[in-house]
């Protein structure tokens, strides 16, 4: 049950492995909280085997346990298994081939409406309902990304694009600068991406460059530039970590770092492919994904592609995510090599130096049915 569901979740560390905490969630007891969880794994774990069947009906009992366990929300324990249930049944339509917009949406928006009633005004340390947050927040962000440039949302989606998750009142300040495994970075510079997605404006918005706007985009681009990300305690102890985390910790989180600028720089900002930042920023990312081998990161690679200009960049990036395929073949990472093809098809039509960004991702990402996800 928990290998599939470790197939759509990202690299962790033993200590703060989402996958484990959704396998204790799952068989606490025979609740209707647990039940709820335990269904949603098993959902995806069928459609991992392409037994279409036995995961939807999985998915309508996981969906049938869930309502059961909002009507007892007030434990705490319960709480985080709805969230956890919640949030899986969101990535189950994401995944699924006949995967519902409404659907997915009114799982995500019951996932952020249980935990800002739960965790506002709280302080979350280290243990299991940080690493519960931490996912939580991971997949908020980059789901608004999604609806940032999936032209076809619904008012509803709409809010949920604008809702913003304060992760910072909530988890504690080392807990917040450090680099998450699951993550690829911190928490930190994944609301910095968050506050970047609340900058983008239409290029015909009389406040695009605007001297206020200018100013938030020069004042986030010093914030992101001087982010100081931290090594979790124990990076070195083999009995915690695979031998060479320490690289790929600080390396991935880089890359990511690079990534926000470049999405700051292009999408937000407005600026082509030969602006200084963004140049600097792919030129030393591609040489990271170079050293790295394999990314399972979409957002860097989609941001990494809209800088590939030559055939040697281009194949860096599908090499890449081959590998990274291969390590999580039940993911997003096939249906990002489509959006990066699509965007370097963009680039061919219209010619990649004086391409807009965000009209190229606003084109691309709305051809999907429903809005793809990028965690």
């Amino acid at each position: 049950m928990s290998s599939a569901v470790r197939l759509i979740t990202s690299r962790g560390d033993l200590r703060q492995d989402v996958c484990g905490l959704l396998r204790r969630m799952s068989l606490t007891d025979n609740g209707v909280a647990s039940l709820a969880v335990r269904y949603a794994m098993n959902a995806i774990s069928y459609l991992y085997l392409r037994r279409s069947d036995e995961a939807m009906l999985h998915q309508m009992r996981a969906v049938s346990a869930l309502q059961g366990a909002i009507d007892r929300i007030q434990d705490p324990r319960c709480r985080a298994q709805a969230i956890a249930a919640s949030l899986l049944l969101s990535l189950y339509e994401v995944l699924c081939p006949g995967g519902q917009t409404t659907v997915w949406s009114v799982h995500f928006d019951g996932c952020m409406t249980i935990v800002k009633s739960s965790y506002q005004g709280l302080q979350v340390n280290e243990g299991e309902h940080a690493t519960l947050l931490d996912w939580v927040f991971y997949h908020n962000v980059l789901y608004k990304f999604s609806l940032q440039h999936w032209q076809r949302r619904t008012p509803e989606m709409a809010a949920i694009a604008q809702r913003d998750m304060r992760i910072s009142r909530i988890v504690s300040t080392s807990h917040f600068v450090t680099i998450h495994s699951t993550l690829g970075c911190s928490l930190e510079l994944l609301e910095y991406l968050s506050r970047s997605i609340n900058l983008v404006k239409d290029r015909d918005d009389p406040d695009y460059l605007s001297k206020r706007h200018s100013h938030a985009i020069y004042d986030l681009e010093r914030n992101i530039r001087d982010i100081d990300q931290q090594l979790c305690s124990g990076i070195d102890r083999e009995d915690y970590h695979v031998a060479g985390s320490r690289k790929r910790y600080l390396t991935v989180s880089r890359m990511y770092q690079l990534a926000v600028l470049i999405y700051l720089d292009r999408v937000v900002r407005g600026s082509f492919a030969e602006s200084r930042l963004s140049r600097a920023s792919a030129e030393e990312a591609f040489g990271l994904l170079r050293d790295l081998g394999s990314c399972e990161r979409p957002f860097i690679m989609v941001m990494l592609a809209l800088q590939a200009e030559n055939d040697s960049d281009r194949l860096l990036i599908l090499s890449t995510l081959k590998n990274a395929i291969h390590e999580r073949p039940l993911s997003n990472l096939t249906s990002t090599e489509r959006i990066i093809r699509r965007i370097w098809a963009q680039h061919d039509l219209h010619g990649s130096a004086q391409a807009d960004a965000l009209k190229i991702l606003n084109t691309v990402i709305s051809t999907n049915e429903i809005p793809p996800s990028f965690t």
